[in-house]
């Protein structure tokens, strides 16, 4: 097991929740957000030569086996997204720091942004398909704060739209899920992927 693999989740995670002390200060935050996505890039690099000399990486939380455990893992794929996520991230606050207006930055602007890198890790890094539901979701409702940042009629009005569209396809996963269980038994993504060939195989799901 690598526990390094839970470092790209745990350090936008541990950052947002700092942040929420520190509202007032809004320097202090804009370089605290920097210094998270820079630590996260850093973790980023190291899962990257552990993939590349070691082979996949995975972690199973709490010691807990698939089907039933929390399991993440590094492909050099996943690992590769969560590389350019902290890119991009660090280009978005550089940007956001000129352009966001300090009102929207007392608003906890940098908290929910870390909150949204937290999703976004962990749906390139889970195992699990129930987990990658999870962290759309959490990435999903950092997006609606974002999103209605300001509050101004426009983006009360837009934000309305966007909820209800990502309620309807969370529901229709929520339901895809549990049919896919019922059908397979498991949603560990290594277990769907041994049964569906198996299943190609003997044309049958057991």
């Amino acid at each position: 097991m690598n526990n390094l693999l839970v470092l790209p989740l745990l350090i936008p995670l541990c950052t947002a929740v700092m942040l929420l002390f520190i509202k007032r200060y809004v320097i202090l935050q804009r370089w605290m957000s920097v210094l998270g996505v820079l630590l996260n890039f850093a973790a980023a690099g190291i899962i990257i030569m552990q993939v590349r000399t070691e082979g996949i990486q995975v972690l199973h939380m709490g010691g807990w086996l698939p089907p039933y455990g929390i399991v993440f893992v590094a492909d050099m794929l996943g690992a590769l997204l969560v590389l350019a996520t902290s890119i991009v991230s660090a280009f978005c606050l550089f940007y956001a720091f000129g352009t966001i207006g300090r009102e929207r930055e007392n608003y906890y602007f940098y908290p929910l942004f870390q909150f949204l890198l937290v999703g976004i890790n962990g749906s390139f890094l889970t195992g699990d398909i129930f987990n990658l539901f999870v962290c759309f979701e959490v990435m999903l409702i950092s997006s609606y704060a974002l999103i209605v940042l300001g509050g101004t009629r426009r983006q009360l009005r837009e934000t309305l739209k966007y909820i209800l569209i990502n309620i309807l396809s969370s529901t229709l996963f929520v339901a895809a899920v549990a049919y896919l269980y019922g059908v397979v038994g498991t949603l560990n993504m290594a277990d769907l992927s041994l049964k569906v060939s198996d299943a190609g195989q003997s044309g049958v799901l057991n």
